[in-house]
């Protein structure tokens, strides 16, 4: 079973991880969604996180987490969702993830429930396309 799983859904991204993750675990994730990424590449676009079980990831996935998610940002991506289930220590693990979102000046929540999220980045996306609210 694959820990990893990343799916299109029109302008969204969708990305789910079960933890624990190893540093090979996100050099699998960076190669599953760089080229969704570039296939969304040039209008906006939102990502929702869906990590369960991932705590504490290896020092040396943070420059590659930063660099992809950077890369996002310079090809579309304007917000993200971030969704945690089954995670100790959970003010770390937000903390870490909220670090990495505000050095890649991505704007990005935290939520508990996806319909919730979807509402959100939904919100974002319509912004970004200068549609009006719903």
């Amino acid at each position: 079973m694959d820990k990893i799983t990343a799916t299109l859904d029109g302008r969204f991204l969708r990305i789910r991880a079960q933890g624990p993750l190893s540093i090979d675990d996100v050099l699998q994730y960076h190669n599953k969604v760089q080229p969704l990424r570039d296939q969304l590449r040039g209008a906006p676009w939102v990502s929702v996180l869906q990590l369960d079980q991932v705590e504490q990831l290896p020092e040396q996935s943070i420059p590659l987490l930063l660099e992809g998610i950077k890369d996002a940002v310079s090809g579309g991506l304007v917000a993200s969702a971030i969704l945690l289930s089954n995670v100790r220590f959970s003010a770390d693990v937000t903390a870490f993830w909220a670090d990495i979102h505000q050095q890649c000046g991505l704007s990005y929540r935290f939520f508990e429930t996806l319909p919730a999220a979807e509402g959100w980045l939904w919100a974002n996306l319509r912004k970004a396309q200068r549609l009006p609210p719903e």
